[in-house]
C-alpha cells in the first residue's frame, strides 16, 4: 500500500495536497460507520484497504513540506460532514474511527521522522501502521459526538520493522495455482470475446460413473462456461461398447462447432483407451495424448530446415501440449523462474506428466534429468537440481533432505492419506513433503491449489487455440 501511494504521488500531476485530501475523505467515510458495516468493509477489502492506505500517505507529507495534521482534520470534518446525517439517526451501538482536530494532536515532527525511517529502509522494510481502537459496547452515542469518539481512538505506534523469515514464507514461497489459473481464464475470456470466428467449442466424453471424473468434468464445464467457450457434453453407461464411443468421435470429428475433444480418462477395462485417444483428430485433441501430437513435441527443431517454434509463447506452438505439464511450464514463468541453463529433474516418467514435462523444460534449454524406480541414489540426484518437478503418484516422497537449498519445486503430485483429525478422515498431500521441503525451497506448489487448477486452465487455452488454428485452415 505505501509504494502504491508513493508512486500515486510521483506520478499524478495535481498538488499531493488535494490527493491527500481525496484519499483521506474517502477513508474517513469509509472507517466513519457503524460496526456492522465497519465489519462489511474489513470483509470485503476494499475500502477497508483505501482507509489503510491514507496512513502511509500522511507519512509522506513531511516530504512535500505541509502540515499533516491540519489536512488531515480537514479531511476528517469534511467527510464527518457527509456521514452525520446518515449515522446520526442509527441507534446501533457506534465503533466508529474518525480523525477530528481537537482530539489530540498528530505531532508533524514525529510524522515526519517516521516517514524518514521508511525513506531509508524501502527497499528492505515493511511499514506497518498499528492502531487500536477501544470500543464502548454500552455507548449508544451518535458519531456526531466527535471528540468522545475520537478520544478513543489512540495511535500506539507507527512502526517500521523488518519482516521476519516467517512473514515471508507465506507470501513470496507458495506459488499460488488459483491465482494463476484465474489470471489465465480473465485473459482467455477477453481473448475470445474479441474472436470474429465461430465461438470455441469443447466436447466432453465421459464415461461412467466415477466421482472423481464427474466432478472434473463439471469443473471443466463450469470453466468453460466462464470464458466463453461452448461445452458439449456426452455422457455414456460404463458398458458402452467401444465401437459407440469410436462412432461418436468420428462424428465430432466432423463437426465445424467443436474445436476440442476430450475424452475423460480412466476408462472402464473393456475398452482400449489408445483406440479411443488415437481415433480423435489430432487438431482437435486438446489434452494432447495423441501420438502425432506426442512425436511433435519430442522433436527438437534443431535440424537444418525445421521450424524453429517459440517455447516461451505456448499459444503460438502449433500443435497441442499435454494440459498439465504445459500447466507446470506456465507457473514456472508467470513466477519469474528463469530455465536456460538450470538443471531440471523430473521425479516420474509417465506419458502423461513426466516425460512432455521433461520435453518442455528441455525445449527451455534446462538441462533434464528423470528421475524414476530404476535410479540409483535418487535423493542425490534430485539434490543437484534448480527446479524439481515431482510427479511420481508417491505420498511425500521427496523430502526436504532431497531438495537443495533455493531450489523450486513443482508438486503435480495429489494424493489422500488417513487423518482421523479431518473432517472426510484424510487429507490431500503431494509427492512432495511440503512442510520441510517449504523450509529450503525458494518457491514451491502447495496441494492442493498449486499445479491442479492449471491443468483445467490449459485445457481451455488448447480450445482456443484449435478454435483460431481450425478457422484460419477453413
Amino acid at each position: 500500500l505505501i509504494d502504491d501511494t508513493i508512486t500515486t504521488f510521483q506520478s499524478s500531476t495535481s498538488s499531493p495536497s488535494k490527493i491527500l485530501l481525496h484519499s483521506l475523505t474517502i477513508a474517513t467515510q469509509s472507517l466513519a460507520l457503524p460496526k456492522a458495516n465497519l465489519y462489511k468493509i474489513k470483509k470485503s477489502n476494499l475500502l477497508w484497504g483505501q482507509a489503510v492506505a491514507a496512513f502511509p500517505a500522511v507519512l509522506l507529507l513531511g516530504f512535500h513540506n505541509f502540515s499533516p495534521y491540519s489536512i488531515f482534520a480537514s479531511a476528517a470534518r469534511t467527510s464527518l460532514r457527509s456521514t452525520r446525517a446518515s449515522t446520526k439517526s442509527s441507534s446501533t451501538t457506534t465503533s466508529s474511527l474518525a480523525f477530528i482536530g481537537g482530539a489530540g494532536p498528530i505531532e508533524a515532527t514525529a510524522l515526519s521522522r517516521q516517514h524518514h525511517k521508511y525513506h531509508q529502509h524501502q527497499q528492505s522494510l515493511s511499514s506497518y501502521t498499528q492502531f487500536s481502537l477501544n470500543t464502548d459496547t454500552n455507548n449508544s452515542n451518535s458519531i456526531s459526538n466527535s471528540k468522545s469518539i475520537t478520544n478513543r481512538l489512540y495511535f500506539n505506534t507507527i512502526t517500521t520493522r523488518k519482516m521476519s523469515s516467517t512473514d515471508t514464507e507465506s507470501t513470496s514461497k507458495h506459488i499460488d495455482g488459483k491465482a494463476i489459473a484465474q489470471q489465465i481464464r480473465n485473459e482467455l475470456k477477453t481473448r475470445v470475446k474479441a474472436l470474429t470466428t465461430a465461438t470455441p467449442g469443447l466436447a466432453v466424453i465421459l464415461v461412467g460413473a466415477r466421482r472423481d471424473s464427474q466432478t472434473y468434468v463439471r469443473m471443466k464445464k463450469k470453466a468453460c462456461e466462464e470464458v466463453g467457450i461452448a461445452s458439449f457434453g456426452f455422457d455414456y453407461p460404463d458398458t458402452v461398447t467401444e465401437a459407440e464411443l469410436l462412432s461418436k468421435i468420428e462424428e465430432l470429428n466432423k463437426d465445424d462447432k467443436v474445436h476440442g475433444i476430450l475424452v475423460q480418462l480412466p476408462l472402464p477395462s473393456h475398452i482400449n483407451e489408445n483406440n479411443v485417444i488415437e481415433a480423435v483428430h489430432p487438431s482437435k485433441d486438446v489434452d494432447g495424448l495423441h501420438p502425432r501430437n506426442t512425436a511433435s513435441l519430442c522433436s527438437t527443431g534443431t535440424h537444418v530446415g525445421a521450424e524453429k517454434i517459440d517455447w516461451k509463447d505456448m499459444s503460438t506452438v502449433p500443435f497441442h501440449i499435454p494440459c498439465t505439464p504445459q500447466g507446470c511450464i506456465e507457473l514456472l514463468d508467470r513466477s519469474g523462474v528463469e530455465l536456460r541453463s538450470k538443471n531440471a529433474v523430473v521425479v516420474g516418467r509417465s506419458n502423461l506428466v513426466g516425460l512432455p514435462v521433461a520435453m518442455l523444460l528441455m525445449h527451455r534449454d534446462a538441462t533434464v534429468t528423470i528421475v524414476h524406480s530404476k535410479t540409483a541414489d535418487a535423493a542425490n540426484v534430485v539434490n543437484k537440481a534448480d527446479v524439481v518437478v515431482a510427479a511420481v503418484g508417491r505420498a511425500e516422497m521427496v523430502k526436504k533432505e532431497w531438495i537443495k537449498e533455493g531450489a523450486v519445486v513443482i508438486d503435480v503430485g495429489i494424493n489422500s492419506v488417513d487423518d482421523p483429525n479431518a473432517k472426510r478422515g484424510y487429507r490431500l498431500v503431494g509427492d512432495v513433503d511440503f512442510a520441510g521441503a517449504k523450509e529450503v525451497a525458494s518457491k514451491i506448489t502447495p496441494v492442493p491449489g498449486g499445479v491442479g487448477p492449471m491443468t483445467i486452465a490449459m485445457l481451455l487455452r488448447n480450445t482456443v487455440n484449435s478454435s483460431v488454428r481450425l478457422s484460419a485452415d477453413n
